[in-house]
């Protein structure tokens, strides 16, 4: 299950990609992997078996977050509402939880480890620049979000 939804957000950020081109298909691609992930999760949730606080803070999280990107996709109202709960959500599981994500337990670091963190630096680095070689109109600008998005979602799927 957990494959399942690396695809998805796999998904997702090519959807995102497409939509930064203006390229066709993107609003398809990025409601689809919203759409498929709020509906999926919660299958997901009540597979647990013993849910704490942090599990039903993720899934307000996920459900709230992918509701949040349909309605700004589609420029639906309210959309305000459901970021303003996202935001909460995630407030909450960063204090709780989140910080976990950042750090390496204990006082060694395998090599596995710094490779895995090497690559997602790798991954934000190319990834911002290609974004603001968009913004400012520069030249290279979808090279370097491909190579970005390529690189985040191999890792992404291989790790």
């Amino acid at each position: 299950m957990k494959i399942f939804f690396k695809i998805l957000i796999v998904i997702l950020a090519v959807g995102m990609l497409f939509k930064i081109q203006h390229w066709p298909y993107a609003n398809l691609i990025v409601v689809s992997a919203f759409s498929t992930l709020a509906l999926s999760y919660p299958f997901r949730f009540i597979k647990k078996q013993e849910k704490k606080f942090i599990d039903y803070t993720k899934l307000i999280l996920v459900v709230f977050w992918s509701i949040s990107g349909i309605f700004a996709i589609l420029h639906l109202p309210y959309k305000i509402i459901f970021q303003l709960i996202t935001s909460a959500a995630f407030l909450i599981w960063f204090f709780m939880e989140g910080t976990q994500y950042f750090s390496v337990s204990g006082t060694e670091k395998n090599q596995k480890q710094v490779i895995s963190s090497f690559v997602w630096g790798l991954f934000a680095l190319i990834t911002i620049a290609g974004i603001v070689f968009k913004i400012m109109h520069w030249p290279y600008a979808l090279i370097l979000l491909i190579i970005g998005v390529g690189i985040g979602g191999i890792w992404l799927l291989v790790s």
